[in-house]
């Protein structure tokens, strides 16, 4: 991408990196659930329940009557 005799994108190159790191970001934002303050049991319930990502940390319920 530096390279004066190939793409010499010099200054610009940063712009695929931030393409890059803009699509890392969403894709963890709305992927990766919030497992703070969750037992291995509750997360293991949340995803049998099948509950997305985006609501593990709102979704409430006594996991010990659900086993």
């Amino acid at each position: 991408m530096l390279n004066p005799a190939e793409l010499n994108l010099q200054g610009r190159s940063a712009f695929v990196w931030l393409g890059t790191c803009v699509f890392c970001w969403t894709t963890a934002y709305f992927y990766l659930p919030e497992c703070k303050g969750r037992t291995y049991r509750e997360l293991d319930e949340l995803f049998r329940r099948g509950v997305p990502a985006r609501q593990f940390a709102r979704t409430q319920g006594n996991m010990a009557e659900d086993l």
